[in-house]
């Protein structure tokens, strides 16, 4: 069961629970350059927003941990931790 911080806040994000990728991420992930980390974010979020898979005001910068890992890490979308 979630644990209430405060006024009704249910988690903290922070680094590891963030849903989403920023720049400084991918770039330790892939080893690529920032500008090359920057680029990739740009086409994969624009991507999502065609798909209709997100929202325009989805904050610049960042694309969502579940798509960068299905699109660039490969990972299977039904393949379960644990």
């Amino acid at each position: 069961m979630a644990e209430t911080i405060s006024r009704g806040v249910l988690r903290v994000l922070d680094r590891k629970n963030k849903p989403f990728y920023t720049a400084q991420d991918v770039v330790s992930i892939l080893d690529v350059s920032e500008s090359k980390a920057y680029k990739m974010i740009r086409e994969l979020r624009q991507e999502c927003i065609d798909d209709g898979k997100l929202s325009k005001c989805y904050p610049l910068g960042k694309v969502p941990k579940k798509y960068f890992d299905l699109k660039i890490l490969m990972v299977d979308d039904d393949v379960k931790e644990g």
